[in-house]
């Protein structure tokens, strides 16, 4: 989201809230019923902590935890990076592993931000001009079945 379009931005509050319709990933689940999403966003931190998570709900709907591993998991809410000086600016690059889906199932989740305390700090995306900032990406990948050798999850 944000390639060769004005650049945009979201002013962070204390409330979990999905940013836009249009930032979100959809994804039919593997045999192992195990993801991992990915997302890449610029962050203005303003001394702030930057809390992200995943719905299964859209902007316009309201922000809704997903509901894997557990109903209603809020503990995929994480906070991403502490704010190393005045400013802290940075990219966050965060990354869930999300098990218990249903093989073939098709499942679309949006991305969702608040920050710890307070408001302030800015989440940006995308421009049409030299030094603007990187696009918004969000992607799934699928992971393989646990083992007691590889891959295991928990």
């Amino acid at each position: 989201v944000g390639i060769d379009t004005t650049a945009q931005s979201y002013t962070l509050t204390s409330t979990m809230t999905c940013l836009h319709d249009t930032m979100k990933v959809k994804f039919v689940a593997p045999p192992s019923g195990v993801v991992e999403i990915f997302a890449q966003i610029y962050f203005d931190a303003s001394r702030r902590f930057p809390v992200l998570g995943l719905s299964d709900a859209n902007a316009t709907d309201g922000y809704s935890a997903i509901d894997f591993p557990n109903s209603n998991d809020v503990t995929n809410e994480h906070v991403q990076a502490g704010p190393p000086s005045a400013n802290g600016d940075t990219m966050l690059h965060p990354h869930w592993v999300v098990t218990g889906l249903t093989a073939g199932t098709a499942y679309e989740w949006w991305f969702a931000a608040k920050v710890s305390g307070g408001s302030g700090g800015v989440l940006r995306w995308g421009g049409t001009a030299t030094n603007q900032y990187p696009p918004f990406i969000m992607k799934s990948t699928a992971l393989p079945s646990a083992t007691t050798d590889y891959a295991v999850y928990g």
